[in-house]
């Protein structure tokens, strides 16, 4: 019953912006630690298997956006890395 709770579309800047700073995190200890990659590929790997399931059966989209997040996704990303 839990799987099919619909996810609510407020929650979903928190959840990508948890995603961003995983990658973050995977992409700036790699080189310190190589194990942590396991780590980041184990949670992307069951977030992707979570996510489809979400998407194809449960999720009620109440907009499209149509890609117009994307942009400021990738440049907090870049940004972030040349910080680091």
């Amino acid at each position: 019953e839990a799987l099919h709770k619909p996810l609510h579309p407020a929650k979903l800047p928190l959840v990508t912006a948890r995603s961003l700073l995983i990658a973050l995190i995977c992409i700036s200890f790699c080189p310190v630690q190589p194990l942590i990659n396991v780590f980041g590929c184990a949670y992307f790997a069951l977030g992707h298997l979570v996510w489809k399931n979400q998407l194809l059966y449960v999720y009620e989209p109440a907009y499209h956006g149509f890609g117009l997040m994307w942009p400021r996704i990738a440049n907090r990303l870049m940004g972030a890395l040349i910080v680091f």
